[in-house]
């Protein structure tokens, strides 16, 4: 399977961890034999966590709310609500209410949590989603004064009836940049190839934006006005993604977007429940016309494999490239599971968040092989 560097969206934004406790959020024990998942702990509250952000950190905790931190920025990077109890709004959400809308006045109340100044000025409605258990996700991007963050960006979940039941993503707090970049594109890109040390190089695309590396898990925390350089290789071959300071010249980060390969199998059951029913999608392309269920197991299973790679180096779920297969529209079963060698999804069952989970079970599988009992739900 193939070396691959770090995927952001997801989005930087497929926190594998956080579909999975949204799965025990949403749903029902499967019948296979996996369907379940553990709450996780809640790390340590920040020493430097100012009196109005305690004060709303007091109000989620009052409601039986769990908040998590991220270590190297210092704000949420997952709150999810007691089941008894969404997360708690000054003002209960409206039935005709939109979604981002609610997402927004949840920042409006808790921006002393997520050191925000102005979060109609800090974030911007990317899209809203509406999943197969009638659920929205509404996904807000960060941007400090025109530019946009890389990996900044908050999810945002909320119920049919726009309750909020968990909050997820990643936010450079208090990010301040420069309002024009002291070197231009042109510049930027001769910086990155003196660094890549390659002949064979051609810009393919180049973008202004802000780059924090504690957004990708790495140190410092500092936000930098940088070109985001996207660079053919052939000789190596590598799709190179090059973040140039764009005050400075220094390369600070870099990574192979180079697709190559994956080994995923997916196969169509139509109701049937004989596994694993028929191919109808692989590395080679899709197999006729696939069904809206075989695609997106495809797809998430792939999303799910560059976050295990990108995060922790594995390369698939024993981490030694091990076909990923996948059996769509089993029988009329309302869930999915991973049964020892290959994940099954019900009709409508492969989204994002189940595909992930049932993954991650393999992973569990090939490495802590926790006894599936004695869990908290």
């Amino acid at each position: 399977m193939r070396k691959h560097a770090l995927r952001t969206r997801l989005t930087v934004f497929l926190n594998v961890g956080i579909f999975a406790l949204l799965t025990v959020l949403t749903v029902a024990a499967s019948s296979g034999r996996h369907g379940t998942a553990a709450r996780f702990p809640t790390p340590d509250v920040p020493e430097t966590l100012d009196p109005a952000a305690r004060r709303v950190l007091e109000v989620l905790q009052q409601h039986g709310a769990t908040v998590a931190w991220h270590e190297r920025t210092g704000v949420p990077d997952f709150i999810s609500a007691d089941r008894r109890s969404p997360l708690p709004l000054s003002v209960a959400p409206r039935p005709t209410e939109k979604p981002e809308e609610v997402a927004l006045r949840f920042f409006a109340e808790y921006r002393a949590l997520f050191r925000m100044a102005d979060p109609a000025q800090e974030l911007v409605v990317e899209r809203v989603e509406r999943d197969a258990l009638g659920m929205y996700h509404v996904r807000l991007a960060q941007r400090v004064g025109r530019w946009p963050v890389f990996g900044g960006e908050l999810i945002v979940h909320l119920t049919p009836e726009r309750q909020i039941v968990a909050v997820n993503g990643k936010f450079a707090p208090q990010a301040k940049v420069p309002e024009k970049p002291a070197l231009t594109l042109t510049e930027a890109y001769t910086r990155a190839v003196q660094e890549l040390g390659s002949e064979t190089l051609k810009l393919r695309e180049g973008e202004l934006l802000v780059f924090n590396p504690a957004l990708l898990d790495q140190d410092p925390n500092r936000a930098y006005l940088a070109y985001r350089l996207v660079i053919d290789d052939p000789a190596t071959p590598a799709i190179w993604v090059a973040f140039i300071d764009a005050e400075s010249g220094a390369l600070l980060f870099r990574y192979n977007d180079l697709e190559t390969v994956k080994d995923r199998q997916v196969y169509d059951l139509n109701g049937g429940m004989s596994l694993p029913g028929s191919l109808c999608y692989d590395e080679s392309g899709p197999n006729g016309t696939p069904s809206a269920d075989c695609i997106n197991a495809f797809n998430f299973s792939g999303d799910t494999y560059d976050y295990f790679f990108a995060h922790f180096g594995r390369d698939s779920f024993d981490d030694a490239g091990a076909t990923m297969k996948a059996s769509v529209r089993y029988g009329s079963m309302a869930n999915a599971f991973w049964n020892g060698s290959q994940t099954v999804f019900g009709p409508g069952w492969a989204v994002k968040d189940v595909v992930a989970h049932e993954w991650t079970h393999a992973v569990t599988e090939h490495t802590a092989n926790l006894v599936y009992s004695f869990q908290s739900v």
